[in-house]
């Protein structure tokens, strides 16, 4: 090859580098650009699901607290109806023995 046609070999090798590195670039944002919008919606998700699982929980404490308080006066109530057969036992027990 003459010097000439090496120079626009070269010249033409050059360009096509370029180009591929302009086109390799381009991708490289295009890709880092998705990559960091996929990362903020994927955190977002994150974030909500994370805010509704509280929100669940802290339904499901009331729940259970609402449930054992009305246990709890359930019982309170079998007590003080066993206090008072307790008593009306006693007294018919009384009534008997005289």
């Amino acid at each position: 090859m003459t010097e000439r046609s090496e120079a626009v070999v070269t010249a033409s090798e050059q360009r096509m580098t370029g180009r591929l590195e302009a086109v390799v670039t381009a991708s490289e944002q295009r890709m880092t650009e998705r990559l960091e919008a996929s990362e903020q919606r994927t955190s977002g998700r994150q974030e909500r699901m994370a805010e509704a699982f509280t929100a669940n929980l802290s339904d499901l404490r009331n729940e259970i607290t609402a449930r054992f308080n009305k246990v709890d006066t359930r019982l309170d109530s079998l007590e003080r109806r066993t206090d008072r057969i307790e008593v009306h036992m006693q007294s018919l027990i009384l009534q008997t023995a005289a």
